[in-house]
Order: structure tokens, then C-alpha cells, then sequence
């Protein structure tokens, strides 16, 4: 009797230090180092990204993903937030953080090049975290040119920070900097073939 109870706490224990990943959280989309996405905040900016066509003709304009965010577009959001994440935690590390000052002043100067009416998408907060995880990777390319930040220097604290995403979306592929979704084991859906990418 004493034996199956020790049983019973050991299988017990395992299961709840086996679920403590973030690959067994059902709320929980990805751990980028200690930040963690939700499930709730993918699934809210993805589903405006599939609804929005200014979203999705913003990151056209940007990306050329226009066409790939209507088809995978949690698969796009969820690559923009992890890549966001890593370019703020690895410039951190370097003390040249993004500010809300320098996203706002970049996007008044991006909207203003344009002919599309985009200024109210960063007030929505659907699209808000989509906005500046774009505006991010277009900060960390202007401190590059100003010689601010030393790219090799960003790029080494860049690909060794933990990224853990939940299966159920897919696989972080550093290098190409987007989740890629996998069934049995290949690559599948329109992410997936992306074998580079360059911030703008």
C-alpha cells in the first residue's frame, strides 16, 4: 500500500515538473529567454492580422509578406514577436535599448512615405505589438548603419538567446529568424521555405 502511494507521488511529480515547460503550457505560444509570449496576445494580433488588409499592406510594404501573413498569419505574428523580442533583450545586453520615443518618431517618418492612411493601425491594440516588433527590426538596422551597435557583436547574443515555442506552432529557426511549422518531421506551410531573411 505504501509502495503505490510512493508510486502514485512519483507519477505525480513527474507529470507536474513535465508540464512546467512552456511546450505543456496550453496558454503559453513561446518563452523567448524570460519573456513570455501568450497564447491569448498571438492569437489577438494574428487575428487582426488575417482581418486587416492595411496590416497586411503594411508588412507587404515592409517585408514583401503581404500574401504569406494572410496565409500563415499566426505563424508571421508569432515570428515578428520572437525576432522583436531578441532584437530588445540582445540590445539591452549592449545598453542601447529601443524606446517608445525613437518607434513613435520612426513610425510618424514611415507613415509619412507612404500614400496608405496606416497612422490609427499603431493605436489599435490588436495591431499595436505587431507595429513596433516591424519598427524594431528597422530600428536595430539604423543603429547598424550608425555604427551604434556592432552587428557581428548583436547577431552573437542575438542567436544564442533560449527560444522555446509551443509545438503546437511550430519550430524557431534562428537563422531565418521565423517559426516554421513541421508534420513529421518536414517543413510545411508557407513559412517554412524561408531560408533567409534580412532585416529591413
Amino acid at each position: 500500500m505504501l509502495r503505490t502511494r510512493l508510486l502514485a507521488s512519483l507519477v505525480a511529480l513527474v507529470v507536474l515538473v513535465g508540464g512546467a515547460g512552456c511546450s505543456q503550457s496550453p496558454k503559453v505560444a513561446a518563452v523567448v529567454n524570460d519573456q513570455v509570449i501568450t497564447m491569448a496576445a498571438l492569437q489577438t494580433s494574428a487575428g487582426f492580422l488575417l482581418e486587416s488588409e492595411d496590416m497586411r499592406g503594411l508588412l507587404d510594404w515592409a517585408l514583401n509578406w503581404g500574401a504569406i501573413a494572410k496565409s500563415d498569419p499566426t505563424g508571421v505574428t508569432l515570428s515578428l514577436l520572437i525576432t522583436s523580442a531578441l532584437i530588445n533583450q540582445s540590445l539591452d545586453k549592449l545598453d542601447s535599448p529601443l524606446t517608445p520615443e525613437s518607434r513613435a518618431q520612426l513610425w510618424g517618418t514611415l507613415t509619412g512615405q507612404t500614400n496608405a492612411d496606416w497612422t490609427s493601425l499603431r493605436d489599435d491594440r490588436r495591431a499595436a505589438a505587431i507595429v513596433d516588433a516591424l519598427l524594431d527590426q528597422y530600428l536595430v538596422s539604423g543603429l547598424f548603419e550608425q555604427e551604434v551597435v556592432d552587428r557581428d557583436v548583436f547577431f552573437a547574443l542575438f542567436y544564442i538567446m533560449p527560444v522555446e515555442v509551443n509545438p503546437r506552432y511550430g519550430v524557431w529557426d534562428a537563422q531565418s529568424m521565423t517559426v516554421s511549422t513541421r508534420v513529421d518531421g518536414l517543413s510545411a506551410g508557407p513559412l517554412a521555405d524561408r531560408t533567409s531573411f534580412t532585416m529591413p
